[in-house]
């Protein structure tokens, strides 16, 4: 975002990059990310997932 307002794409009129990106995170999350992770995207909430040595 910049000016606090999103940025639009020129690929399909009215819909915003952060739009466009977050099916990426979600099908990331799906693949890669833990269960806690999956549920705080989908209710947009933070998540930080601990560190293992």
């Amino acid at each position: 975002m910049i000016g606090g307002r999103a940025q639009r794409t020129t690929e399909r009129p009215g819909l915003s990059v952060w739009e466009r990106a977050g099916g990426n995170a979600e099908e990331y999350l799906l693949i890669f990310g833990c269960p806690e992770q999956l549920a705080a995207w989908r209710e947009g909430r933070p998540h930080v997932t601990g560190v293992t040595a």
